[in-house]
């Protein structure tokens, strides 16, 4: 296509990643800006120098590339001071320009008391770095009402570490403690989850807020696990459980965010944690089938991992988690098979016909076995299948 894109922030984590993929989802002319970090020169686009604080030079600078989109990706928590007036500047000139403008903000404009969080739920930060991404969200929507404000959650990557990880790794492997919350809730989101989407954001027609953020929601000890696991990293003793309670830090207890409006919008599949390892770039990219499993896993992993496997759950999510659970339980993060397995037990007896319904103890240690060509599941250590009743 021959929108002209201007990407902030390129030299961040976020906006060098969109940058990297903004040639793969079609935008063909863009120019991307950065401050006191210069990006690699290797990166796509045309590099464009500038302080977003100043009012002057962002006005230049729109007037020099005359964008048609802008994601405005820059301004880090490490900057706080430059969040707003950096986002007063874009907004201002991307309405004077009419171009379309996409803004990252956080899911820490909420106050973690009332997850899972909607797009119209309250705002009640408990931290300066919520409340500048508030202010932030409020001159967004005062100078450019058409734009969209995307609320995302702890994004990481693998290829290079989030900044987050790559601290834990390091002080991981050098010895020093590290203390993971165990109750502490994220809603953590693969950094080309959010690229894809941001870029897609760029050609459609919605304007306000929208979470963009793993349908799976995880405390931060879990996450860390997860992410060890991944990078095939065997924790040491200094790597400890803690609780956010006791911390003293200003930090929101669940920002668990609904994403059912993104997953209804887009055609970006939003990815888990677990799913972003087994996934290419090609299948993001792409709707249909792939869009179609991705969904009915990402919706049976939440269900577990939640324990939230009742009677009054939808029958299709229902059967689908315990498809997923029986099936392809060696793609489950090692931290939720058991709750898995204990979670599809305790809905057997309601709503499948099962061997183990009137008796559910004597599967207490057992294992979920399965047979693919057989089409059927098995509960050990029972000897008879389970056969999933509609």
């Amino acid at each position: 296509m021959s929108t002209r894109l201007l990407i902030t922030g390129a030299a961040g984590y976020v906006g060098r990643r969109v940058v990297q993929l903004a040639a793969g989802a079609g935008y063909a002319h863009m120019v991307r800006t950065h401050h006191r970090t210069i990006p690699e020169a290797q990166l796509a686009g045309t590099a464009y120098a500038m302080d977003l604080c100043d009012a002057a030079q962002v006005a230049a600078c729109f007037d020099a590339v005359q964008p048609q989109v802008v994601i405005h990706a820059a301004c880090s928590n490490r900057s706080e001071a430059a969040i707003v007036p950096s986002t007063e500047n874009i907004a201002r000139a991307a309405a004077a320009a009419g171009a379309r403008l996409v803004h990252i903000s956080s899911d820490t404009v909420h106050d973690g008391e009332h997850a899972p969080y909607a797009e119209d739920a309250t705002t009640d930060p408990c931290n300066n770095y919520g409340r500048a991404k508030v202010a932030a969200e409020q001159a967004v929507r005062s100078l450019c009402p058409a734009a969209v404000v995307v609320r995302t959650s702890l994004v990481f990557g693998i290829d290079p570490l989030d900044h987050q990880t790559r601290w834990v790794v390091n002080d991981a492997n050098s010895g020093k403690l590290v203390r993971l919350f165990t109750d502490e809730w994220r809603s953590p989101t693969w950094v080309d989850t959010l690229a894809y989407a941001l870029l897609e954001l760029g050609n459609l027609n919605y304007s306000g807020v929208l979470n963009v953020a793993s349908p799976l929601a995880l405390r931060r000890w879990d996450f860390g696990m997860l992410m060890f696991d991944l990078l095939r990293i065997t924790p040491g003793p200094n790597v400890q459980r803690a609780l956010l309670r006791d911390s003293g830090m200003e930090r929101a207890r669940d920002l668990t965010l609904d994403v059912s409006r993104a997953q209804a919008l887009l055609r970006t599949p939003l990815l888990t944690p677990q799913q972003s390892r087994t996934n290419s770039n090609a299948q993001l990219a792409k709707p249909g089938a792939a869009q179609r499993g991705l969904d009915a896993r990402a919706r049976a992993i939440t269900i577990l991992s939640r324990g939230a496997v009742a009677e009054s759950a939808d029958a299709a999510d229902l059967k689908s988690a315990v498809h997923w659970t029986c099936g392809f339980e060696s793609h489950l993060p090692h931290f939720l098979q058991s709750a898995a397995i204990h979670a599809v037990r305790r809905t057997l007896a309601a709503r499948f016909s099962h061997p183990c319904s009137r008796s559910p103890k004597r599967c207490s240690g057992g294992s979920l076995s399965y047979s693919i060509r057989a089409g059927s599941r098995r509960c050990a250590p029972c000897p008879r299948s389970l056969r999933l009743q509609p």
